[in-house]
């Protein structure tokens, strides 16, 4: 093949070696550990550096490109390496870089003249750890093959189209068919471009589903931290200061729309006796089991709280009084029914106190429905205990006989 035939050819892999350096020298300052992608741009630029000696033709051609024949099979394995890493022996590896670099070195300091008489010697030494080198990185490549890496199939692929071609170049030594060897080495690239084209689209993917999971995992976190913010953590029933941002809200949808709802308190009667008597943990044992009745009891609509110690609270939406009452009434008798045992497995059994209000229309806030039920709360207790009193919508108080 003469001159003519070969230069649109070697301008062709300059320009595909030069971007494709360019191109990875970019992705590695992107991303700083992206290792695979720098040492692909080095074997670019060898490549590139190779192809360009057939159009700056100099006295150290020879020298060049001996020192090429080192760096390329170097930055090879160093690919490879950084691909399969649990597929390469680090001793050997390091011995490899060491007289890769010793051989270098040598070479570029040894002065040209003198090179020239005695370059045939220093190309076996390059040729042996070439040789080496292929064989080297072929078992290797196998054992990934084999263990099914998913890089490897494309890489040992390239290395099988490069190896034709150049099998070609002796096969058919005169003939018309004989391929250049910058084609060979294009398909190479183009094999370690595809693995590295789907490392990257992998790792995109990854990051992707990684973001996916995080935010899944944050905003998880964020609602049961919002969950804690707003529940007692003793029973499990909304906190005060929840209840209150919630009956603010259906007090605003009354005064909309008139939808009625009914507030009831109650508290358990001589609540500190018990835990004088039973202890405390006896008492934190029986909130529970209430907040557990309340929401065995209520609809989803309606919404219950502790308001504080012994005390809780009802919000039942929808409802009018006399529904409110007997929905108390219910919960007081089963309230009345429970028995309990403490620590030294006496048993007894427990009251509580209802006190309700309902919506109205006069009423300037929550608030003041809030004060009405804990009047008839009041009223239960001065009455004996164990009952249930409502206020009613002209402000009187009336108590439930049983």
């Amino acid at each position: 093949m003469n001159q003519d035939q070969v230069s649109p050819l070697i301008y062709f892999m300059i320009g595909c070696f030069s971007l494709n350096s360019l191109y990875h020298y970019s992705l590695f300052l992107f991303y700083k550990k992206n290792f695979p992608a720098l040492y692909f741009a080095f074997i670019n630029t060898v490549a590139l550096a190779f192809n360009l000696l057939h159009l700056f033709q100099s006295v150290y051609d020879q020298k060049i490109g001996s020192l090429i024949f080192i760096l390329n099979p170097l930055f090879f394995l160093l690919f490879l390496n950084s691909l399969f890493q649990d597929e390469f022996n680090i001793t050997i590896n390091r011995i490899y870089k060491a007289v890769s670099v010793l051989l270098f070195v040598t070479i570029l300091v040894f002065p040209n003249s003198l090179y020239l008489s005695v370059f045939i010697y220093f190309n076996k030494v390059v040729m042996a750890l070439m040789l080496f080198d292929i064989v080297y990185i072929l078992q290797a490549l196998v054992r990934a093959v084999l263990k099914r890496r998913e890089d490897a199939p494309a890489i040992m692929t390239g290395m099988a189209v490069m190896a034709l071609l150049s099998i070609s170049r002796y096969l058919f030594r005169d003939s018309f068919v004989r391929i250049p060897n910058p084609v060979g080495a294009l398909f190479l690239m183009f094999f370690y471009s595809l693995t590295l084209a789907k490392r990257f689209s992998d790792s995109y993917y990854r990051r992707e589903e990684l973001i996916q999971q995080k935010t899944a995992a944050l905003n998880s976190m964020n609602a049961r931290l919002n969950e804690l913010a707003i529940r007692d953590p003793l029973t499990n029933l909304y906190n005060r200061r929840y209840f209150f941002e919630y009956a603010d809200h259906i007090f605003d949808q009354f005064k909309r729309s008139g939808t009625e709802f009914s507030l009831v308190i109650f508290d358990i009667d001589n609540f500190k006796r018990i835990n004088d008597s039973y202890g405390h943990l006896t008492g934190d044992h029986i909130l529970k089991n209430l907040a557990k009745l309340m929401d065995e009891t209520l609809r989803r609509a309606d919404i219950s709280a502790r308001f504080g110690g012994e005390e809780f609270v009802l919000l039942f939406c929808d409802t009018g009084l006399s529904d409110a009452v007997k929905v108390s009434e219910k919960i007081r008798k089963r309230i009345a029914g429970m028995e309990f045992s403490a620590e030294d497995e006496r048993t007894f059994a427990i009251t509580a106190s209802f006190g309700i209000a309902s919506s109205q229309p006069e009423k300037k806030d929550f608030l003041s429905i809030v004060h009405d039920a804990d009047t008839a709360l009041y009223h239960s207790k001065a009455n004996g205990r164990n009952c249930t009193s409502f206020t009613d919508r002209d402000g009187q108080l009336n108590r439930i006989e049983y």
